[in-house]
Order: C-alpha cells, then sequence, then structure tokens
C-alpha cells in the first residue's frame, strides 16, 4: 500500500479518536477567521464607501477638471493623447429656489452623457436634454419646485444670467435621484439652447465663468496627477494661456501615518497571538494525550518525519473544515456591522466590499496562524524518544518538582496546595494557558476602557460653547461663494430673540476686504524658502509676494464669545481689546507657528466703504472653526476686533452667527418654536449642544459596537481556551486521578483540586493582566487618547474582574460535569481502561 495513503488514513482515524480536541480546534479556527475576515472587511468596505462618498460630496469621480476653458482651448486638449475621457459642461449661471438659501443648483450644458455620468448627475429616468425646450434635473429640485418627477411634466425656473435673472418654462426629459451631499445640484439644459443664451452674452467682469468650459478628465491611471496636467498644458501650447486646473483630493497620493500603521500592527499581532495560543494549546495537549501512539509507530519504523505529515493533515483537515466556517461567519459579521457602523457615521455611501483579496489573506492569515500554532506540537513529537514516550503522561513530559510530603501526609491532606502544586508541575502548558487568558483579557479590558475613554464635554466643546448657533442656511453651503448670501436677516434675528427662555445672546460679524500692506510681500518671499513651511505652500507664498493687495476677513465676536476664541499668546488684555484701538491677527493657518505681525505692530485696515484706520496689534488669535463662514484666502492673515469698532469700521450690523444660551427650564419648549421658526421660514437654519450631543452619543455608539463585537470574541476565545485547557487536563490525567482514588482521596477531594487548579490559572491570569496588562493598556489608551481628540487617558480594569469570576464558574461547572461523567464507573474499572 501507498505510504502516503497509510499516513492519511492514520491521520484520519486519529482525527475520528479525538472528536473533542478538533471541536475545540475548529471552533478556535473560525474565531480566528471571524476576527480576520471582519477586520479585513469593514476596513475594504471602510476606505471603499469613504472614497465613493468623497467623490460624491466633491461632485465628481474625475481625476481633474480643467477650469474655464475656452471652446478652442477645449478641443486643443480633448484631442492630446494621455487623456483617456474628457467632456465638458458649459457654465450658464445658478438657479434659484424661492423660499430655500441652503440649496444651489448650478445651470449648465453637458457635452456628452460620460459627463453627466461622472459628475453623478446622469438621468436614471429618460436622457440628457437634446431639444432647445428640454431640460434634466435631480429628485431634490423637483420637489422643492413643486413638480412631480414624471417625464413631459413642465418645469418652470428662475436663473442668473451674469448681472440679468431671466426665467424659462421647459420640458422634463429625464431626472435622476438627488445626493443631499453634493455640493450642488446641476440643472442641465440642451446645447441649442445654450447656444441661444449666450449668443450675445458679454462678460460683466474680467474673469466672469459664463459661457466657459470645465472639462472633468480620466487619465489612463491616477499616478503624478499634477505632473501630467502640467504636461499636458505645455505639450498643448498653453503654457501661457493662464488654463488653470484642479486636482481631486480623492487621487491625491495618501501619505499612511506611522501611528495608524502600528496599531493595524498591534492589532494583527494580538490577534495571530491569541489564536497560536488557543491552537497551539489544543494541539500540545492532544499531542501529549497521543504520545503513546506516536511512541508506537516510531517502534515500527515511522520516521518523525512521516509523524509531522500526519499532524499536518490533521490540521490541514480541521482548516478546510475551520477556515470556510470562519470566512462565511465573519463576513456576515461584517454585513451587519459595518452598515450600522456608517449610519451612525452618516456616510452616505455603503459598499460592503467583497473583494475576492479579502478573503484569499484571510485564508492565508488564518492557516498561517494555525500552522505556526502546530510548531510546539510538532517539536514534541520529534523530541521525546519511544521508550520515554511508552512510558510518559502529561506528567513525565514536563519536568516538575515532587509534590512535598506535607501535602500528602496522612489524614493531613491540604487538597488547595495539591492544587496549586499541580499547577506548576507543568510549567509550559501554565505559562501557555495564562498568556493566552490574559491576552484575551488585556484586549478586553482595552475595548472596554476605549469606549469609557470617549469625552463628551471635549467634543461638545470643539464644535460649541454655547446652547444653540443660528445662521442663514446659505452660509452653511459647501459652495457658497460670498458670506452677503449668507448674513442673517435683521427682522429673523428680532422675530428668535423674541421667544421666551433666551438668558444670553451673542454675535458673530464677518466683512471681506483688500488689505495692502508691502511688509507682507517682503514676508511671503521669506516664507517661500523658509524649512518650516510646507512645500505645497511655498508656490502660494511666492505667488502671492508678487501681488498689490491681498484678500482677508475681519471678525467681530460680541463679549459673550471672547471665550471662544483661540488665544496664541500667553496672555490677552481683553479690556484693552475692548477700546477699539487693537486688533489680533491669525496666525498662518497652515503653521500656526508662523506670524505674520508680532505685538505692538501697525496695521492699516481698509474695508469695502472705503472707511481706514490704523490699529495696533495686541496679539495673535484664531477665530474657531465653530464660528467662521466657512472660506478663507489662504496664506493671507484674517483679523478680529470688538463688535462695537467692527459695526463703526465697516457699517455693518448684520450677524453671520447668532449664539444662544437658554435657560434649562424653557429649553425644550425653546427648541420646538426656533425649529419650527426655522422650518417656516425657510431660510434659518441652527445646531443646538444637543445636536451635537447626539453626534458625540453616535460616534461612540459605532465604538461600542465594535469594541462589544471584538471583546465578545477575545472573551469567548479566552473562556474556550480555558474551558480546552482544563478539560483536556483531567482527560489525559485519568489515570492520575484513577490513582490517587484508588489509595483513598475521595471523588469530593479530587473535584476541589481541580476546581483550585482552575482558581490557580484565574489567580496568575489576573495577576498578569493587573501587572503587565495594565502597563500595555495604559501605553494603547494614551496612544489613542493622542490620536483622537476626544478620547481621554482613562484605563478600566473591571472587565478582566467580570471575566475572572466568569472563568470561575465555569472551573465549578467543568469540574462537576467531566467527574460526573466519569464515576459512572468504578476505581478498577477506570485503571484498567486508562493503563
Amino acid at each position: 500500500m501507498n505510504a502516503k495513503n497509510i499516513l492519511s488514513r492514520i491521520s484520519a482515524k486519529v482525527l475520528k479518536a479525538n472528536r473533542l480536541r478538533n471541536t475545540f480546534a475548529v471552533i478556535a479556527i473560525v474565531l480566528t477567521t471571524i476576527l480576520f475576515t471582519s477586520i479585513f472587511t469593514v476596513t475594504a468596505s471602510w476606505l471603499s464607501s469613504m472614497t465613493e462618498s468623497d467623490k460624491r460630496h466633491l461632485g465628481t469621480a474625475a481625476h481633474g477638471e480643467f477650469k474655464y476653458l475656452t471652446e478652442e482651448q477645449y478641443k486643443t486638449i480633448s484631442a492630446h493623447p494621455l487623456i483617456k475621457d474628457i467632456g465638458y459642461s458649459q457654465i450658464i449661471g445658478f438657479v434659484s429656489v424661492p423660499g430655500n438659501h441652503s440649496l444651489s443648483a448650478e445651470l449648465r450644458c453637458a457635452s456628452n452623457e460620460w459627463v453627466a455620468d461622472i459628475t453623478y448627475s446622469k438621468p436614471t429616468v429618460g436622457a440628457l436634454p437634446e431639444k432647445e425646450n428640454e431640460i434634466a434635473l435631480d429628485t431634490i429640485m423637483l420637489e422643492y419646485l413643486g413638480v412631480t418627477p414624471q417625464l413631459g411634466s413642465e418645469v418652470s425656473i428662475t436663473f442668473g444670467l451674469g448681472n440679468e435673472e431671466k426665467s424659462g418654462t421647459f420640458i422634463l426629459s429625464g431626472f435622476w435621484e438627488g445626493d443631499a451631499t453634493s455640493p450642488a445640484s446641476i440643472v442641465w439644459v440642451s446645447k441649442p439652447y445654450s447656444d441661444k443664451l449666450l449668443k450675445d452674452y458679454e462678460p460683466v467682469f474680467e474673469e466672469d465663468p459664463t459661457g466657459k468650459y470645465n472639462a472633468p478628465v480620466m487619465f489612463w491611471d491616477s499616478k503624478h496627477l499634477e505632473s501630467k496636467f502640467d504636461y499636458l498644458i505645455t505639450d498643448c501650447g498653453l503654457g501661457n494661456a493662464g488654463v488653470r486646473f484642479g486636482i481631486s483630493p480623492v487621487y491625491h497620493e495618501v501619505k499612511i501615518k506611522p501611528a495608524a500603521v502600528l496599531m493595524a500592527v498591534a492589532l494583527l499581532g494580538m490577534i495571530v497571538i491569541c489564536g497560536y495560543l488557543i491552537i497551539s494549546n489544543v494541539f500540545s495537549i492532544s499531542i501529549a494525550n497521543d504520545i503513546h501512539s506516536y511512541a508506537l509507530y516510531k517502534i515500527i519504523g515511522t520516521t518523525n518525519k512521516q509523524l509531522k505529515r500526519i499532524v499536518r493533515k490533521q490540521v490541514l483537515f480541521l482548516c478546510f473544515i475551520g477556515i470556510p466556517l470562519g470566512l462565511v461567519t465573519g463576513y456576515a459579521v461584517s454585513c451587519v456591522v459595518t452598515p450600522f457602523t456608517f449610519r451612525i457615521l452618516n456616510v452616505s455611501v455603503t459598499n460592503i466590499s467583497a473583494n475576492p483579496l479579502i478573503f484569499v489573506v484571510t485564508a492565508l492569515f488564518s492557516a498561517f496562524t494555525v500552522f505556526i500554532s502546530t510548531y510546539r506540537s510538532l517539536k514534541l513529537i520529534k523530541e521525546v524518544s519511544p521508550i520515554t514516550a511508552l512510558r510518559s503522561n502529561e506528567s513525565t513530559l514536563n519536568k516538575s518538582k515532587k509534590v512535598q510530603k506535607s501535602i500528602l501526609k496522612p489524614g493531613k491532606l491540604n487538597v488547595l496546595r495539591l492544587g496549586f502544586a499541580n499547577v506548576f508541575r507543568y510549567k509550559k502548558k501554565m505559562f501557555n494557558v495564562i498568556l493566552s487568558l490574559a491576552f484575551s483579557l488585556i484586549l478586553v479590558n482595552i475595548s472596554y476602557s476605549l469606549v469609557n475613554s470617549f469625552d463628551m464635554d471635549a467634543y461638545i466643546s470643539k464644535n460649541i460653547t454655547c446652547d444653540y448657533m443660528i445662521a442663514d442656511s446659505a452660509l452653511y453651503m459647501s459652495n457658497h461663494l460670498y458670506v452677503e448670501n449668507g448674513l442673517l436677516n435683521r427682522d429673523r434675528v428680532s422675530d428668535i430673540l423674541s421667544i421666551e427662555g433666551i438668558k444670553e445672546s451673542g454675535s458673530v460679524y464677518f466683512s471681506e476686504f483688500d488689505l495692502e500692506d508691502k511688509r507682507l510681500n517682503a514676508r511671503y518671499l521669506e516664507l517661500s524658502t523658509d524649512p518650516m513651511i510646507a512645500d505645497y505652500f511655498k508656490s502660494s507664498f511666492a505667488e502671492k509676494s508678487q501681488n498689490d493687495t491681498f484678500q482677508s476677513h475681519i471678525y467681530a465676536l460680541d463679549e459673550m464669545l471672547y471665550e471662544d476664541i483661540r488665544v496664541l499668546d500667553e496672555k490677552l488684555d481683553w479690556d484693552l481689546f475692548e477700546t477699539g484701538d487693537y486688533v489680533l491677527v491669525s496666525p498662518f493657518l497652515g503653521n500656526e507657528n508662523v506670524r505674520y505681525y508680532a505685538p505692538g505692530d501697525t496695521v492699516e485696515l481698509t474695508v469695502q466703504s472705503g472707511k481706514t484706520k490704523t490699529y495696533k496689534v495686541l496679539g495673535t488669535a484664531r477665530v474657531p472653526d465653530r464660528l467662521e463662514v466657512g472660506h478663507s484666502h489662504l496664506p493671507n492673515p484674517e483679523f478680529i476686533l470688538p463688535s462695537k469698532e467692527f459695526k463703526e469700521l465697516t457699517g455693518n450690523t448684520a450677524s453671520t452667527i447668532l449664539a444662544l444660551n437658554v435657560t434649562d427650564s424653557e429649553k425644550e419648549e425653546f427648541e420646538q418654536t426656533l425649529s419650527d421658526y426655522c422650518e417656516n421660514t425657510g431660510e434659518i437654519t441652527y445646531v443646538s449642544r444637543d445636536y451635537y450631543k447626539a453626534m458625540f452619543d453616535g460616534e461612540k455608539q459605532m465604538f461600542v459596537v465594535i469594541g462589544l463585537t471584538l471583546s465578545l470574541i477575545l472573551g469567548f476565545i479566552g473562556i474556550v481556551n480555558f474551558m480546552n485547557s482544563m478539560i483536556t487536563s483531567i482527560i489525559t490525567r485519568r489515570r492520575e486521578f484513577a490513582l490517587m482514588q484508588s489509595i483513598g482521596m475521595e471523588t469530593k477531594q479530587l473535584n476541589v483540586m481541580i476546581f483550585f487548579e482552575s482558581l490557580a490559572y484565574v489567580f496568575f491570569t489576573l495577576l498578569v493582566v493587573l501587572t503587565f496588562g495594565a502597563l500595555i493598556g495604559k501605553v494603547a489608551i494614551a496612544f489613542v487618547s493622542s490620536v483622537i481628540w476626544y478620547v481621554t487617558d482613562h484605563f478600566m480594569i473591571r472587565a478582566s474582574i467580570v471575566c475572572a469570576l466568569l472563568f470561575i464558574v465555569f472551573a465549578g461547572l467543568i469540574s462537576c460535569a467531566v467527574f460526573s461523567n466519569m464515576q459512572k464507573k468504578t476505581v478498577m474499572e477506570k485503571l484498567v481502561t486508562y493503563d
């Protein structure tokens, strides 16, 4: 008979004889595979969904886009062989939606369906307009215009064409589902209508985009996009034509942060170690139990290499069962957890990745973990001689000290000490069991601590420091051009301030102006070669150094909001600031260590009305993101004045944001009134402390779900490992226990001894967790808190205590269950059976 067939049959018989071991091994393989599958699937799904979400938010999936091309420039560029796909959308104007300032829609004409598709605005019902009186738009616009989404419906729109306002009535030729995350809706009209409209159009200012072409581009690959755009412009002879382009941030080369890599490697490493320890224990104890059989194989001439094949065939068979089960279960878990997580984070696109590479990599990782776990077992078979193995059991396969005589004195049997002594008889086994249990508990502790380390106050204070912030809806449009569209209507402010329950109010004011300061030219030129400045900012500084004026912002805040200003100088005299002779200046936003002015410098501000005043710089400070208008003129400085001085200088008394604090007793009624008012006007929106609290709870809930899932799996691994270690230990020592009973040890004493052995494992595991584990957990939480700003350094160990109590309960149940089964035979039957 073929030797390979013989080894396969022997391996199959060993598998049949070790069903309990097989069950624990398969469970261990399944759990390890579930962990790998879940991690890889969720990560891949996250990357895919975030990429798609970012594309939709940007409004394009193209590599980049040429801006404001003429027809001749477009024809020249589109013929270049470097381009895979290109098209254009001709800019006409903005469509206004009565009663809704937050909805923005651009009137455009598309060259082909590819352009509509790449900008997520291709009709799914009907088609792009071809006739002069046809139009296509999304369902969001149709809803606001009061039009039923049905082909052939009449659609009336009003839009701006330069300085003129025009209107028209069209027939709906196509529509698609609107996406609320898009920066703006697109309304498509036909080429004949566009040509007619723009035939006699005269630009109203030098860089008027009306009638120009925006051309999205896809190259053959996404590498070195900036170089490709530059080469394309130069090769087409347009180097001096001022052709502009933008590259999609989605395709920027991502620099992986070392912190993220370290976290990923640490997590994968811990999972591999947990899987290794449990599977290793399963096979080590199994080999110790079957060592007599392997000794007989050696006596009849079986080589170490052949014995290794027997074991590896068993492992391979178990992998064939455990890995597919783990892959299916892990993917099912991911399908449940991923959408739930994305809903919490408001990720608009949920792509659950089913990339075959995920399953291949997971299977390889799991198989690798399983096979390295059998190394100790194979080494044990190799090192033990046939004669030694025939005489050995678990006791003799490990170096051990003799049991102290005081433990076994007649009438003075100390079951507690005997149980603890038995643990130390098998040091390797003790080390592996304790290490595997400790790893599980450490990871459970870290997950539990992370969930309880989220600081709601830090999260809320980062986003809002009052009860309510109210603004014109246009202020929160991602593509608004000028903040004048987002100033709060004074009548609306008066209406809101008349609502009962307000105990304190304050406003943020804003104005754009042109700054003239020759000192900035020299400063920008200096910064363009400063090693402190990132390379991608240096060109901006070099370009700005040639300018005569610099677009900038002036902010002003009422005294209620002074605490929100991020002061970068050590101390600021607010009374001096209130005099109106001083100004605060922002640092460079790309590096707050870079300052434009020093305290004591003077700066002259000339606002749009023509009024000029010279101020002394009091210090360096920044308006927080939550109070800004949503755009800046990087790298130019911004200025902060007290609100009274701002009004006198600019003559502008309209605020951009109204901040309110409300009495607790009337907060619920106030919010209902405010919500109804904002909904009825359609012009105002607000955010509240409770809104950010709900966002915080949502983000925390995501970590709770992930942490709880991970903790349950890891905890289950620990419990399975503990149960496996105890059960297999009892089974492999049945002859030893029968001998103890034959010389007078009572079953109750034997049961208690095994229970104390379990307690010893639990005790030493807790000792490791509360010392080295606490140190590891403390470092891990401190590391996470340094990466996530609203996570505090708060490590907790109570999860370990709870798990330890569960281990003790399982220890009692296991010892009772096993010995209850063993008592079905007499002592003599046991001695004969286990001989």
